[in-house]
């Protein structure tokens, strides 16, 4: 009974980190729905088959559910794990019911009511649609909309003292308002105002509704640009507030400034933000184990939310930063770990030992291979030749013999009765692995095919079908390769070069051709270890760090267009010396 409540915690808590990533990471690689399917499967084991009608037509329904979740946006998929999650829970307590004869009823979010948002205070239908524009959908969507400046308007100075020319807060009581046109016809809203000591002028431009906010005796907290002629002081104001209660929000603190659309000023966004942070932030469930709250020293959630939005000082924002950062960190990385954990549950294929085909490559190659590119490839067999999906990254210099790896690594897949696809971000780098794979390959008599965007109809419908029909063992081409036509009859190896120009997405769509293909990236963007942990920490990582004999490093260098005539100088000199060299200019 412990695991089978335990497992459900495990789905809830997968279903949290999949909201806090709003569906960035582990949701694109099929990591959560898979995830959930393997735990259900668990669950039905551990209650030895021992579930009602109504609890297995909620099993079908949560499968049926992850199903359809890889394939959904995120609005979409956000009600999925809701739905999920909740049918889980009823499933638990079902059960527990029959054999406990107790019903425990799930501890309810208080951020679950998807409706709350258009019952804010400030917010309503048409408010809605302009927070929609920006992103925010839910309470939780809006608590972690963070400012992305603040200004202090927290020290306040008497108008004697104020500076021209700089921005200035105040705080005063109006004697005297008016509405005023100027010869332009702007109009102009000028307030007398009296601090205790002086006396100067708020002006507000094109906002006459400010007079009937501001009567005489009414005190405010004015910021603005201030401006002394003709020995007077006048303040242009930029934001203010009636002091009608005790927590001012537009000024006299650390304001937050938000990112905000067109109908929607930041003015507003920041009293909606007031409303709800003080309504909701204390309800917000702490979910990162205490002991790593304690040993960094972090605010526990509610309290960085508070502090995120409205600080008292700006060492409380900085503190509510840290802790939120390295939230989304941890996030990511339980993502990535549930990603990982799901792909070791996984069956994929498993390749046998080297075979005589792929002897033959590597005897035939004109050159001896580099340690770093033995010592790769043994990295990439072995993963081959074990049950488990191989999902290796291979980072390498340009020039280190990164495509001969992934050649030797086709071979092997094919000879093993499988196909092989190669996905390059362009037509050009497409062609050029196509041209090279085929001189390789093509003696051996192993079928390569070419899938562009640029070929004719014809040839493009030619090649779709022998794909399907397994007539081409290996497939090198752009985005074309994972358009919903292209079907594979048994792909064992994909391949996807320059992994940093495609989105995760299209790189599951890839590897979702085939039934649990083995997966190897490459790229020659070198990538930091505590990076590559953190964005490919479902990945296992080999690097080529030694370059063939005879080849230099590139060199890169980064100009101006200043200096762009010693390039073309440098570039005669190289041409003059029977070398060549290539101009690459940017699509846009």
């Amino acid at each position: 009974m412990d695991e089978i409540v335990a497992l459900s915690e495990q789905i809830k808590k997968a279903a949290v980190v999949e909201r806090k990533m709003r569906y960035k990471n582990a949701a694109v690689f099929g990591g959560f729905s898979a995830f959930v399917i393997s735990a259900l499967d668990r669950l039905y084991t551990l209650a030895d088959n021992n579930f009602s009608e109504n609890d297995l037509s909620k099993i079908l329904r949560v499968q049926k559910l992850m199903q359809e979740y890889a394939e959904s946006g995120n609005a979409r998929r956000d009600q999925i794990v809701t739905e999920s999650v909740n049918l889980v829970e009823i499933l638990v307590s079902s059960y527990r019911n029959r054999h406990d004869g107790r019903l425990v009823e799930p501890a309810k979010n208080p951020r679950e009511d998807k409706h709350e948002l258009q019952f804010l205070k400030s917010v309503g239908p048409k408010r809605v649609k302009l927070l929609n524009r920006l992103g925010i959908k839910t309470v939780d969507q809006l608590l972690y909309h963070f400012p992305r400046k603040y200004e202090d308007r927290s020290t306040l100075k008497k108008l004697q003292f104020l500076r021209d020319g700089e921005i200035e807060t105040v705080m005063a009581t109006v004697l005297a308002v008016e509405n005023i046109r100027s010869r332009k016809g702007l109009a102009i809203t000028k307030a007398a105002i009296h601090d205790g000591g002086s006396t100067g002028y708020a002006v507000w431009f094109n906002q006459p509704y400010i007079k009937k906010q501001i009567l005489p005796g009414t005190e405010i907290l004015v910021t603005g640009k201030v401006e002394r002629k003709f020995g007077g002081i006048q303040i242009n104001v930029a934001d203010f507030e009636v002091l009608d209660k005790e927590d001012p929000i537009h000024t006299g603190r650390i304001v937050p400034v938000y990112p905000a659309t067109e109908g929607l000023q930041t003015r507003t966004l920041r009293s909606i933000m007031k409303f709800a942070v003080d309504k909701y932030a204390s309800g917000f469930l702490e979910f990162m184990p205490e002991r790593i709250i304690q040993k960094y020293g972090f605010l526990n959630l509610p309290e960085a939310l508070k502090k995120i939005h409205f600080p008292d000082e700006m060492r409380e924002a900085e503190e509510a930063r840290r802790r939120l950062v390295f939230e989304e960190l941890f996030l990511l990385q339980l993502g990535v770990a549930l990603l990982k954990e799901s792909a070791l549950n996984e069956q994929g294929i498993r390749h046998k030992k080297n075979g005589v085909l792929l002897e033959k490559f590597l005897r035939g190659l004109p050159f001896i291979m580099t340690g770093a590119q033995d010592r790769v490839l043994n990295e990439i067999f072995r993963d081959m030749e074990n049950v488990k999906p191989m999902n290796r990254l291979v980072q390498g210099d340009v020039g280190s013999g990164k495509t001969v790896i992934a050649a030797a690594a086709l071979v092997k897949t094919v000879e093993n009765g499988c196909q092989g696809a190669m996905m390059a971000p362009t037509e050009i780098l497409a062609g050029q692995h196509f041209e090279g794979l085929a001189e390789l390959l093509q003696p051996l008599g192993i079928a390569v095919a070419l899938l562009t965007g640029g070929i004719s109809r014809n040839e493009r419908t030619r090649i779709i079908e022998d794909i399907k029909n397994g007539r081409v063992d290996i497939v090198v081409g752009t985005h074309a390769v994972i358009q919903d036509e292209v079907e594979f009859q048994k792909l064992g190896l994909a391949i996807t070069d320059e992994q940093h120009r495609f989105g995760v997405k299209q790189r599951a769509k890839l590897q979702g051709k085939g039934a649990n293909p083995d997966v190897l990236v490459m790229t020659a963007t070198p990538v930091p270890r505590t990076l590559a942990l953190t964005v490919y920490g479902d990945l296992d990582i080999s690097v080529v760090d030694e370059l063939p004999p005879g080849r230099q490093a590139v060199k890169t260098y980064w100009i101006t267009e200043k200096t762009k005539n010693r390039v073309y100088k440098i570039i005669r000199e190289q041409v003059e010396q029977g070398r060549q060299a290539y101009y690459v200019c940017p699509l846009v």
